[in-house]
């Protein structure tokens, strides 16, 4: 979820540039959403849905508790296809992304990250007390084990620009925390 939360700071970053009248980095937002569309559907979302499904095997009282885990992943999948369907056809528009895009874009943010604080305050959690460590390896997560190609030392070619972007908000994060702690 760490690594998430960067690439979707990333896409704050580039709507609040085009908000703010800036060009916007089309290249780099295609990425995000060619990386968004297929990484966490491979091998991510997965995972927890192996874990929820043994989750409600073991304590099926929790589904209210949970909410909706895998109709979200769907949710998630369908605004992911539909925005990268949406910035590749605005590709030739003068004007930028236009205010509906800009304004999708932040909605799928904000979906986005309220679904991982919800799995991090309820679901794994639950998940952690419920289930043995025998239940976890029942579970062979090495069907779903393959490389992040953003965020792994071999990055996929195609991900380079948007890996480097990420590691200089990062350094630059940094920096303006030293700056303030220095001030």
């Amino acid at each position: 979820h760490a690594n998430m939360a960067r690439v979707l700071a990333l896409i704050e970053q580039q709507v609040k540039s085009f908000a703010q009248g800036a060009p916007v980095n089309r290249r780099l937002l295609e990425a995000t959403f060619a990386y968004l569309s297929e990484y966490p559907d491979r091998c991510h979302h997965p995972k927890e849905e192996l874990v929820y499904r043994k989750l409600l095997g073991r304590s099926p009282e929790m589904e209210e508790a949970l909410g909706n885990l895998v109709g979200e992943h769907e949710q998630l999948r369908r605004l992911t296809k539909s925005l990268g369907d949406a910035l590749r056809e605005s590709r030739d528009d003068p004007g930028g992304l236009g205010d509906p895009l800009a304004m999708r874009l932040m909605e799928f943010m904000e979906f986005h990250r309220r679904h991982m604080i919800a799995e991090e305050q309820q679901f794994f959690p639950a998940a952690l007390q419920i289930l043995s460590r025998d239940a976890f390896d029942e579970i062979d997560f090495t069907v779903f084990d393959q490389p992040d190609p953003l965020f792994e030392q071999e990055t996929e070619v195609r991900f380079d620009e948007l890996r480097e972007e990420i590691l200089r908000a990062g350094r630059d994060e940094r920096l303006d925390a030293v700056l303030l702690g220095e001030a």
